[in-house]
């Protein structure tokens, strides 16, 4: 697999689900200390999160699309409360539905490009399209 963030448990599960764990009696380091420090776990749950999931485009994409449909109920009700209660509208609340309409456009067209972009990486990452487990011949 070419890959620029090569993390290898995260690879195993591509190519198997068959994975266990087992006991393992562990030591005290016998010199010295972790080069791990916050900063570098931090950096690597970050790479991790970006590189190997689409979580967060999946996330930001379902927010978008849920704040657009709230907008438009939000503007629905606006126009209805205007039409047919003759209920004065403050300026605020149109302002509120547009300003919801227009980001939850644009999260969700995030979440759009961003879905294209995680096929398009997986494509340049060359993975193959099926794995052989055992050749029975």
């Amino acid at each position: 697999m070419n890959t620029p963030f090569p993390f290898i448990s995260a690879m195993m599960f591509y190519v198997t689900k068959d994975v266990v764990g087992v006991p393992v009696k562990h030591h005290e380091r016998a010199e010295g200390k972790s080069g791990y420090s916050v900063a570098k776990m931090v950096a690597l749950f970050k790479n991790l999160l970006i590189n190997q999931s689409s979580i967060l485009l999946g996330i930001i994409g379902n927010i978008g699309l849920t704040a657009s449909v709230m907008s438009i109920v939000g503007a629905c009700y606006v126009i209805y409360r205007k039409l047919f209660l003759d209920v004065a509208i403050a300026g605020w609340a149109s302002l509120l539905v547009a300003v919801l309409l227009f980001g939850g456009l644009a999260l969700f067209s995030l979440g759009i490009i961003g879905e294209y972009l995680i096929r398009i990486i997986g494509a340049a990452e060359r993975r193959p399209i099926f794995l052989v487990r055992e050749d029975l011949q």
